[in-house]
């Protein structure tokens, strides 16, 4: 486990894609600009003091 980092985007946006997540997902699709700024969120999250929020990436 460790945290998001930018070039992340490419993993997530595979999973946020597949139509088996989107089918238990609110969103109905995701494109790259999303899953950027959604990334980017967990990133911003990481450089605030005190840190409150802690999202993390499982790498297999």
């Amino acid at each position: 486990m460790r945290d998001f980092v930018e070039a992340d985007w490419q993993a997530v946006f595979v999973y946020q894609s597949d139509p088996l997540y989107l089918r238990y997902s609110y969103w109905t699709h995701r494109t790259q600009k999303d899953v950027c700024e959604f990334i980017q969120m967990f990133i911003d999250e990481q450089k605030e003091q005190p840190r409150v929020e802690s999202e993390v990436i499982l790498l297999l």
